[in-house]
């Protein structure tokens, strides 16, 4: 049985089709408490009981079990439990993905905050509401891994959207004028791009977050002031997601993947940057524009700004050069200490021999290769595309389906 979970007229305007990929995600009405098939053992068991002793009364025995092993085996999840005991309780009652919308939903509603320190106190209250309600469902094995960063990414796309709106709300008294003051972010000409894990979908629960932020120097609302206007709403974000406070932060947030970030501003304008990436672009530029996608602010911007990339991503010929340049990237990422040894003890799945980035290489220089005539290799997510190459009949079923298991 669908569900479609109750989400703030705001959240459903963003464009971002928030409220539709909640809605694919709830595939079950069913209640967290219904769906645990996992409950770990906690590895600090006086920090596990500390957790739970917040709480008003006894919980059932099981919910009580499975508190004290996720607050004694997470330092991070313990202080959200205590912080918040009974609301933390109450998620064994609601679906994760109810759970996640209602704290979109509470994101966006951050915008309407009174001012910046109200707004920041609210988006990283929300963000703590889904990080505990996301936590439990993957823990408790409610969701599968990949579940898990696909919501977090929605979230993550909310208190984006609402960091923007934010911006773009302060910014009025400056010289900017929506088209709607409700929505400043439609029609705005302030695109935000989400790059990397997020532009995927497969956001995970330490990632931060790629943005390239981008502006219309042409757009009627930013008027004759586009550039000024759009550095200052970049750093807004910015501070928004990023800034530690006494809450801690929403998102860690890198704007490096913009064109010549050492010397470009925090937001560019959309023409320098196509004209940048089609005469100055590099094959590793390329590669992160394979994920990257409309996230927030002025949608139709950003994706035409996506658009009118592709020929720039995916080459028609044959690229020699980017062979060659494979080469030289598959050094670069071996020079990382201890990549050639593989051990239990203190192996770095990310960056060590058959890691997280040495998989992600493989797949995406493939698309880069090929992409250009196969449509079907143009996909921003790893295990997807791992999955077309084994089609394609360049992987083996057996190596394709192995970064995707369990065990």
């Amino acid at each position: 049985q669908r569900i479609a979970p109750r989400i703030t007229a705001g959240a459903a305007a963003q464009g971002n089709l928030l409220a539709n990929q909640l809605r694919s995600f709830c595939m079950s009405a069913a209640p967290l408490f219904q769906r645990l098939r996992f409950i770990p053992a906690p590895f600090d068991a006086a920090a596990g009981a500390y957790a739970v002793a917040a709480l008003a009364g006894p919980p059932p025995a099981e919910r009580a079990r499975f508190m004290e092993g996720v607050a004694g085996c997470s330092p991070f999840l313990a202080r959200l439990i205590a912080r918040a005991p009974e609301r933390a309780l109450a998620l064994f009652d609601r679906a994760p993905e109810e759970a996640v919308a209602a704290a979109c939903a509470r994101a966006f509603a951050a915008a309407d905050a009174s001012d910046p320190a109200a707004q920041m106190k609210a988006l990283r209250e929300a963000k703590a509401d889904a990080a505990l309600a996301l936590s439990f469902a993957e823990i408790g094995e409610a969701v599968s891994t990949m579940e898990a960063a696909r919501l977090w990414s929605v979230f993550a796309d909310a208190a984006i959207g609402a960091a923007t709106r934010a911006a773009l709300r302060g910014l009025e008294r400056s010289g900017f004028k929506p088209a709607d003051p409700a929505r400043p972010e439609e029609g705005s000409g302030l695109a935000v791009i989400a790059m990397g894990k997020l532009g995927a979908m497969e956001l995970n629960f330490s990632s931060d977050i790629d943005l390239v932020i981008l502006f219309d120097n042409d757009g009627a609302a930013l008027g004759g002031e586009a550039r000024k206007l759009g550095v200052a709403a970049a750093k807004a974000i910015v501070k928004l997601l990023n800034d530690q406070t006494a809450d801690g932060y929403v998102f860690r947030t890198d704007l490096r993947l913009r064109p010549d970030p050492g010397v470009s501003a925090a937001a560019v304008s959309v023409n320098a940057a196509e004209a940048y990436y089609q005469s100055f672009g590099q094959n590793w530029e390329r590669a992160a524009f394979i994920k990257a996608r409309a996230g927030a602010g002025d949608m139709a911007l950003g994706g035409d700004f996506i658009q009118r990339l592709r020929p720039f991503i995916w080459r028609k010929y044959f690229d020699f050069a980017t062979i060659a340049d494979s080469h030289a990237m598959k050094r670069q990422i071996q020079t990382v200490k201890g990549h050639e040894t593989i051990a239990v003890a203190g192996h770095n799945v990310k960056l060590g021999r058959g890691g997280i980035r040495e998989i992600e290489f493989f797949v995406q220089t493939q698309q880069l290769v090929f992409g250009g005539r196969r449509v079907a290799l143009r996909g921003p997510r790893t295990l997807e595309m791992l999955a077309e190459l084994t089609r394609e009949g360049w992987l083996t079923p057996t190596a394709s389906a192995r970064p995707a298991s369990p065990a």
